[in-house]
């Protein structure tokens, strides 16, 4: 796409900048929650958006992204959290389709007018967060994490395990036994999916909401700026997964003490104890892989 487009159907993005932005990996893992649409609402005020129904509730989602990306020059290299709402835009009311929350893990909205929109995005990286703020308008601040997650260069860890912290909060150095304290930790998320059966989730396109310039929540005074949306290609199937009443306790989400708005506003939305209702997985294949070496005979 040309920079600094003036065709009225694309809002401009500023150099240095050239989209699509191709991703050379990336691990997933998103987890939906059940909530009243009412609690919703005041946070999608002024947006032009509606909480998406599912049944007779609403949905967020809380996503941890591990990614990179080849640019040339460097090797980007980034994390970063995204807290959404499911929604769409009002205008489009009579398009949007009658469907449960597990049809649209599974499958997705085919009108690709339900979307995710984005509440709060912390992320580890300045360069994706300028990106963010200024291509996508997301509601980005700098922040860091702590995760142990599966990898293939991970053997033996099964499960999820990290942490969001307040931005305020200075990591110790590699080695150290020294732990956040509860004022530290925005929120802490646990998963072992061992126990429940995935099914194969085909969700790509998928679509994003934000508020251009700098959609920063203000939540019940409304949102300013100008609703924007794009779609984001995952080439790959996820795996999904749906806990019962036996397993919803292997997710396991832990809501910190931070004074941070983010952490507020998710036991707002949240409560104290939430059940997730769904889960979500992907994890990019490897490009290539080198085996171990061999001891060679020269004589």
């Amino acid at each position: 796409m040309k920079q600094n487009s003036n065709d009225p159907n694309f809002p401009p993005f500023p150099p240095p900048f050239f989209m699509p932005f191709y991703y050379a990996s990336l691990s997933s893992l998103l987890v939906f929650y059940r909530v009243d649409a009412k609690i919703l609402e005041p946070y999608l005020k002024g947006t032009g958006l509606k909480p998406a129904i599912f049944g007779d509730q609403g949905a967020v989602t809380l996503e941890l992204q591990n990614y990179t990306g080849h640019s040339g020059q460097i090797l980007e290299t980034c994390n970063e959290i995204e807290f959404d709402i499911l929604a769409y835009p009002v205008s489009r009311e009579p398009n949007i389709p009658e469907m449960s929350l597990k049809e649209f893990v599974t499958a997705g909205d085919q009108t690709k007018n339900i979307g995710a929109f984005r509440v709060y995005v912390p992320c580890d990286n300045p360069f994706a967060i300028k990106a963010g703020k200024e291509i996508f308008g997301e509601p980005k601040f700098q922040t860091t994490f702590g995760f142990n997650v599966p990898s293939l260069n991970n053997p033996g860890v099964t499960t999820w395990t990290y942490s969001c912290f307040d931005p305020s909060y200075t990591q110790p150095e590699a080695g150290s036994k020294k732990k956040p304290a509860p004022q530290d930790v925005i929120y802490k998320l646990e998963a072992d999916l061992n126990s429940m059966h995935a099914v194969p989730s085909n969700a790509s396109p998928i679509t994003l909401y934000s508020m251009l310039p700098g959609g920063e929540l203000v939540g019940d005074k409304g949102n300013s700026g100008r609703l924007i949306g794009s779609r984001w290609e995952i080439h790959g199937l996820f795996d999904a997964y749906f806990p019962n009443k036996k397993t919803q306790r292997d997710v396991n989400l832990t809501i910190g003490k931070s004074s941070h708005p983010m952490r507020k506003d998710m036991e707002k939305i949240l409560g104290k104890s939430p059940h997730a209702a769904a889960v979500r997985v992907y994890q990019s294949v490897p490009a290539a892989a080198e085996n171990r070496a061999f001891y060679i005979d020269i004589e």
